[in-house]
């Protein structure tokens, strides 16, 4: 029997079959032949290179920039940073930098608390620097100062030391140590003039404490005054006027507040060594409280006390009156030389004085002067009103 011929349709069908078979081998052949991207690896950054430390009078973290070098290969790449439980690294502020890089936004893996990574592109593949930033807490710092000065002299020395304490869980290597006073800023001219490098810091093990330089010898013009405050009235004590530069960085910025020694050296004696606190401002004087002086005598008698213009409300309530004081003050030297005297005493805006001796007005105090004789004795007499309620003008 002869085998049916086929219809030309079923000719077309089978030769398209065919043609489409063949498609799809090359198809597969090709595309073995074009290697597919893997997937790109994650990469951990670890702290591999020089560490900067900033400290801040204004915050309470330190900021850590670190330098690291990771290899990249062109296109795209993961990094990754991560840190231990004991760390104490702020995840909220860590960033990543790097010249020429395309870095996109941080990413904090699931299930990874103390992990953040981030999608980096580069243009070529080879090894990149890149920074890394956060704040850092735990980072403990204090400032002490030394002051020195000649007895009855004009112009005292200052030095700075500070103190740093790593109890943040992170050992630091390679650093490169600094205090910045206030908030640095964003140019690199403003951060230069507002920072100090703190000397001899190069690494911080967890736990460690380290004290070193960071303000370096500065002269100031000092005065020894007299003083009776009004506060302190049954004694005269010996306090020290200090003039801070109204020119460079101490000119225009504060000072971290701190402990501080004040050595007056004698020179047929043994030093004097004061232990007291430096609050500096910029451009204010400020005072160092030495202690009483105990060959000046002083006795302050309240001498009379009235109550004067005496007002009435329409009920017949007392509405306001006027205080009027009358004080001498009695000063008795002992001494073997001329002493001046500054009498500060508490006069609000609201009062008024009235004395024979010369006196300023500044910030809620009167400043009187007296001279007293060797071994003399000098009597200062003021009158204070004081007004209240509705006498107040």
């Amino acid at each position: 029997m002869e085998s049916p011929t086929p219809s030309s349709s079923q000719s077309d069908r089978g030769a398209g079959q065919m043609i489409r078979r063949l498609q799809a081998a090359f198809i597969v052949m090709l595309l073995g032949s074009v290697p597919i991207p893997a997937a790109p690896v994650v990469q951990q950054v670890g702290q591999i290179g020089p560490t900067e430390l900033v400290l801040q009078t204004a915050e309470s973290k330190a900021l850590v920039r670190h330098q690291a070098t990771v290899h990249l290969r062109e296109g795209r790449n993961l990094l990754a940073f991560s840190w231990n439980e004991e760390e104490q690294i702020d995840s909220a502020s860590v960033r990543i930098q790097g010249e020429n890089l395309q870095i996109g936004e941080t990413v904090r893996p699931a299930r990874a608390d103390r992990k953040l990574q981030w999608t980096v592109s580069a243009p070529d593949a080879g090894e990149r620097p890149i920074t890394i930033t956060y704040m850092l807490d735990g980072i403990n710092w204090s400032p002490h100062y030394r002051m020195r000065v000649p007895e009855g002299g004009s112009q005292l020395t200052l030095t700075g030391e500070i103190e740093v304490t790593n109890d943040s869980g992170l050992a630091l290597d390679n650093l490169d140590a600094k205090l910045v006073l206030g908030r640095p800023g964003t140019g690199s001219e403003r951060d230069e003039r507002m920072t100090f490098s703190i000397a001899d810091v190069d690494a911080l093990a967890v736990g460690e404490t380290v004290r070193t330089g960071f303000l370096s010898l500065m002269e100031m013009p000092a005065e020894f005054v007299y003083r009776i405050d009004s506060e302190r009235a049954n004694r005269v004590e010996q306090v020290m006027l200090v003039q801070p530069p109204e020119t460079g960085v101490l000119g225009r910025e504060a000072l971290p507040t701190g402990s501080a020694s004040l050595t007056i050296m004698r020179g047929g004696g043994p030093d004097r060594i004061i232990r007291t606190k430096l609050e500096y401002e910029p451009a204010d004087e400020f005072e160092i409280r030495i202690g009483p002086e105990r060959d000046l005598m002083v006795e302050r008698t309240l001498l009379e006390q009235q109550k004067t213009n005496v007002e009435f409300d329409r009920i017949g309530a007392v509405s306001g009156f006027d205080t009027i004081e009358n004080y001498r003050l009695q000063v008795t030297s002992y001494l073997a030389h001329e002493v001046e005297i500054e009498v500060a005493e508490t006069v609000l805006d609201t009062w008024q004085l009235r004395t024979d001796a010369d006196y300023e007005l500044e910030d809620g105090r009167a400043f009187m002067r007296i001279t007293v004789p060797p071994g003399g004795e000098v009597s200062l007499e003021f009158t204070l009103t004081k007004h209240s309620g509705t006498r107040i003008p």
